[in-house]
């Protein structure tokens, strides 16, 4: 669904009578489509994802590559709703390393660690209308009822000050995000057996910061030792 299509969703599930507050426009009556809806957008896609996400949803995961630098830092594209899984790949084996706080960081790793990085990533809203929905940060992958279950929440947070009831929304909300939440587990979600494997990396750990350095570079994820 392109980012235009999700506007006028939203604009067809609000109520008013009249469409005075709901008509785009620049007047202090009237609603700004092209900031107030993009605003109850990005808050929806946030609000949605992290739910689905939080809750052990796999279908928005991805797997991205990234080299370390020589502070042993790598730079996502985007930033990450949620980050699941940082493994160091050697050969054609993968380790999962740990968690930590930047504030515990060590000893950076060296130049040159090819890191898989596992992660759900957050909607984007402020693009052209011409963008299609995207869950993968820089590629493509969509999916309908998520689309939905945020366009109605998006709705939701636009009502009426006087907070008048809309239950037909309210009750649309509750079926989207039911479908979301069911959506069946993948296979990837069963964890194969370790028990023969040494994981030479148990040292290693990955800390993420949304501002890192001198230049301030942004969704900055650190491998280091302790």
């Amino acid at each position: 669904m392109l980012k235009s299509e999700a506007r006028s969703r939203v604009l067809s599930l609000l109520d008013d009578v009249d469409a005075t507050r709901w008509t785009s426009g620049t007047s202090t009556t009237q609603l700004n489509a092209t900031k107030d809806v993009d605003i109850a957008l990005a808050v929806a896609a946030e609000e949605c994802v992290s739910q689905y996400a939080g809750g052990g949803g796999e279908r928005l995961d991805t797997v991205k590559e990234f080299t370390t630098d020589s502070n042993g830092v790598v730079f996502l594209t985007h930033y990450p709703v949620v980050i699941k899984n940082v493994s160091v790949r050697s050969g054609t084996s993968s380790y999962p390393i740990r968690a930590a706080r930047m504030s515990e960081s060590q000893n950076p790793v060296g130049v040159g660690d090819l890191i898989h990085v596992r992660a759900v990533y957050g909607q984007d809203m402020f693009v052209a209308g011409t963008t299609a929905f995207s869950y993968a940060g820089d590629s493509d992958l969509a999916w309908d009822v998520m689309d939905a279950w945020i366009c109605t929440v998006a709705a939701k947070h636009l009502l009426p000050k006087d907070a008048e009831p809309n239950n037909q929304l309210d009750e649309r909300i509750g079926m989207l995000r039911e479908a979301a939440i069911r959506e069946p587990e993948t296979p990837m979600s069963i964890e194969f057996p370790r028990n023969d494997r040494f994981n030479f990396y148990t040292d290693y750990r990955w800390s993420f910061v949304a501002s890192y350095g001198p230049t301030s570079t942004l969704n900055s994820l650190q491998i280091h030792r302790i």
